[in-house]
């Protein structure tokens, strides 16, 4: 349904606890968040004035298997680097 399509079905009832809330996170899932961690990652970055990273980007490695990124920041050009 996405956001377009909720945000009607929230203004029908004459009041629904929490809209702020839920219209936050229908907000977050449409711009790709897939966790928690990635909607709060992004809400730190807008805090700090940083631009917002694109989610689960893929990429080829160099033995040609894909792998994603939960973030990348697109004007750099470099994702968050994996600690391992």
């Amino acid at each position: 349904m996405g956001l377009a399509g909720v945000e009607p079905a929230l203004a029908r009832p004459p009041r629904v606890r929490r809209r702020p809330v839920i219209l936050a996170a229908i907000a977050d899932a449409a711009g790709g968040a897939e966790s928690v961690f990635e909607i709060d990652f992004a809400r730190l970055c807008r805090g700090a004035g940083l631009p917002e990273p694109s989610r689960r980007v893929s990429r080829v490695d160099r033995d040609g298997r894909r792998r994603y990124r939960d973030v990348r920041f697109d004007r750099w050009g470099r994702p968050c680097r994996d600690r391992r």
